[in-house]
């Protein structure tokens, strides 16, 4: 392994750094414009980024942004929320997941996060690089205690 940091440590040591917690949470609102992903990624393995702006799909009027880091080669699948308000006091989620699914269709749980800010899971290599490959068949859902189902999502690609 080489002497760069990971995207996993690197993320690890930003949230504790930054002190991340409930408070948090509370980010500005964004445009809530119906807005495409955007897909960062040039070859089909490897690192991928993907920047996604999630839209209501549960919880009306709520929105949020996150990018999705999957690398092909390990299995390695990192997230960071960077703007979240939804209908909650608190900005509060209680799970986060990348399903596999085409727009407008729900599908089942692929890649589970947790619900922080950002943070970093191991998948298996074979599902991330076939996320990577077909990022337009797979979704983000970031569900609620108001909307279990899924408040805000929008495809990876």
């Amino acid at each position: 392994m080489s002497n760069e940091l990971s995207r996993r440590t690197l993320l690890r040591r930003s949230a504790a750094g930054a002190g991340i917690g409930a408070a948090a949470l509370a980010v500005p609102s964004i445009t809530k414009a119906s807005v495409a992903p955007v897909f960062a990624g040039a070859a089909s393995s490897g690192v991928q980024e993907f920047n996604i702006e999630l839209l209501p799909t549960g919880e009306p009027g709520s929105s949020g942004s996150i990018t999705v880091t999957l690398d092909a080669t390990t299995g390695e699948s990192c997230w960071e929320i960077t703007a979240l308000d939804i209908n909650d006091p608190n900005n509060n989620f209680t799970l986060l997941h990348i399903h596999e699914g085409a727009a407008g269709v729900n599908g089942g749980v692929v890649i589970g996060f947790n619900n922080t800010l950002a943070g970093c899971v191991d998948a298996s290599v074979a599902q991330v690089q076939e996320i990577c490959d077909n990022p337009e068949n797979f979704y983000v859902n970031l569900h609620t205690a108001d909307a279990p189902g899924g408040a805000i999502r929008n495809q990876l690609a």
